[in-house]
C-alpha cells in the first residue's frame, strides 16, 4: 500500500513516537494524512513488488554497516550463481535474504568492502546496501524529491537503532551486522581529469583494511581453537621463531605479489577477452565490483602491485605459550594473497621445506616470476580474519565513527 503525504508533514510526524514503526508499521503509515499531491512524496509500507511502473522517482537512502561472521560454514562472502537447486550459502546471500525480509521485500543488493574466501572470518568487515523508502509523485517548484528525503531520512536517522536490532534478529547466529549508519552524502571527486559527484561505496572508499592469521606451534593444539587457527603438521618440531619473523616482515612495503596471488591467470584471459570484445564492439557488458584492473607499468593485463604497510608477529599468551597471531595491515589485498604469503614462509622455515630462502626472495623481488614459480601451498582458511576495514575520516578521538 502508498500513502500520499508531503514533506511538511513527514517532518512534523518525525518527532513521534510511533515513529520507531516508519518503514514497515501499519498504525504509523495509516495515521499519516493524505493531502494534496502538490509537491508530494509517497511512502512506501510493505511493497510486494518495486517496478518502474510504481516508482517513477524512487528515493533511495544508502546505509553502511559492520559485519562480523564465522566463516566456518560460508562458501565465502560473494554470492556464487549454480545451476543446482540450493546454492551456496553466502555472506551476501545470508544479508541480502534478511534485508529484503525486513525492507518488505523490496530486493536488496549488499556490496562488501572485501570478498572473503569460504572458511575465513570477519569481525570488521564493512558493507553498503541501497533501500528504497519512498518516491516523488509531483516535481512542483520546491524541488520535493531533496525534501521529501531529508524528511525521511532523519525519520530512518531517528529509529536506526530500532532497525537494526530487528535485523539482527533475523540473522542466523554465525553472522552479525552492526553499526548500522546513512551512509554519508556523495563526494565530488576528480576521476579522469573531471570532477564528478560519487555515491560514499564501501569498496572504492576504504583506505586500508587490516587482516590476522592465527598459528599453533606446539605438539599439541586446543580443540576448541581449530575453527580459528592452523597448527602445522609437526611444527612443534622445526619452527623457528625469529626466523619466521624476520621473513614475514619482508612483505612489509611495495612489491610485485604476483608470485603470491590465486588465479591470477583466469583474471587476465578474462580481461584478453573483455578488451577483445571492446575492441570489436561486440557483447560489451558492464564491468562490476572493479574486477579488472589497470595495467602495470610492465604490461601486465592484471596489476599485482600492492602495499603492505606493516606486519606484526606476536605472541597470544592468553590463549598459550605456542599460539602466534600476525597482523597485516595493507592497501589492497589480491586473490589468497595473504593466505599465500603465511603458507611461503612456513614452506621456507620447514624442515625438507620446498622453498629456500633465497628462492623466498627471489619471488617476491623479481616482477618475473608467477604463482606457478611459488612451490608452497596456501595457508589454509580458518587462521585468517578480516579485523578491520578503515575508512577517511572514521576516527575521532579515540572513537571510530564507522
Amino acid at each position: 500500500r502508498m500513502v500520499h503525504v508531503s514533506w511538511e508533514s513527514a517532518i512534523m510526524r518525525s518527532a513521534l513516537p510511533l515513529v520507531s514503526h516508519l518503514l514497515f508499521s501499519v498504525s504509523v503509515v495509516r495515521s499519516l494524512p493524505v493531502v494534496s499531491r502538490a509537491n508530494t512524496v509517497r511512502l512506501f509500507h510493505s511493497p510486494p513488488e518495486l517496478s518502474a511502473e510504481t516508482i517513477a522517482n524512487p528515493i533511495k537512502i544508502r546505509c553502511r554497516a559492520r559485519v562480523a561472521y564465522d566463516g566456518s560454514n560460508f562458501a565465502g562472502f560473494q554470492i556464487q550463481h549454480h545451476k543446482q537447486k540450493d546454492p551456496p550459502r553466502t555472506i551476501q546471500g545470508e544479508l541480502e535474504r534478511v534485508l529484503s525480509q525486513r525492507f518488505g521485500g523490496q530486493p536488496i543488493r549488499v556490496v562488501g568492502a572485501g570478498r572473503t574466501d569460504a572458511g575465513v572470518h570477519a569481525r570488521g568487515q564493512a558493507c553498503h546496501f541501497d533501500v528504497v523508502v519512498g518516491d516523488v509523485l509531483e516535481s512542483g517548484d520546491n524541488n520535493p524529491s531533496r525534501k521529501g528525503q531529508a524528511a525521511l531520512e532523519n525519520m530512518f536517522i531517528q529509529d536506526i537503532s530500532g532497525v537494526q536490532n530487528s535485523i539482527e534478529r533475523m540473522l542466523p547466529p554465525d553472522l552479525a551486522l552492526w553499526n548500522l549508519q546513512v551512509a554519508p552524502k556523495p563526494l565530488t571527486k576528480l576521476i579522469d581529469g573531471q570532477w564528478q559527484e560519487k555515491e560514499w561505496n564501501v569498496m572504492y572508499d576504504s583506505k586500508l583494511k587490516m587482516y590476522s592469521y592465527r598459528i599453533h606451534v606446539g605438539p599439541v593444539m586446543n580443540p576448541l581453537q581449530r575453527r580459528t587457527r592452523w597448527h602445522p603438521d609437526r611444527v612443534q618440531n622445526w619452527f623457528d621463531h625469529e626466523k619466521f619473523e624476520r621473513l614475514i616482515k619482508s612483505f612489509e612495503g611495495t612489491h610485485d605479489f604476483r608470485a603470491f596471488a590465486g588465479a591470477i591467470e583466469q583474471l587476465e584471459l578474462s580481461k584478453r577477452k573483455y578488451l577483445l570484445e571492446k575492441q570489436t564492439k561486440k557483447n560489451i557488458s558492464v564491468m562490476e565490483d572493479n574486477v579488472f584492473e589497470d595495467e602495470d607499468n610492465n604490461g601486465n593485463l592484471v596489476n599485482t602491485v600492492r602495499t603492505v604497510k606493516s606486519v606484526n608477529f606476536s605472541p597470544e599468551l592468553h590463549e598459550d605459550e605456542y599460539s602466534y597471531r600476525i597482523d597485516f595491515l595493507l592497501e589492497g589485498a589480491l586473490y589468497k594473497q595473504v593466505r599465500n604469503m603465511v603458507g611461503t614462509v612456513m614452506e621456507v622455515c620447514r624442515y625438507g621445506g620446498r622453498i629456500t630462502e633465497s628462492d623466498f626472495y627471489e619471488l617476491l623481488h623479481s616482477r618475473s616470476k608467477v604463482r606457478g614459480d611459488n612451490l608452497s601451498k596456501p595457508a589454509p582458511p580458518q587462521g585468517l580474519t578480516l579485523e578491520h576495514v578503515y575508512f577517511e575520516n572514521e576516527k575521532s578521538g579515540n572513537n571510530y565513527l564507522f
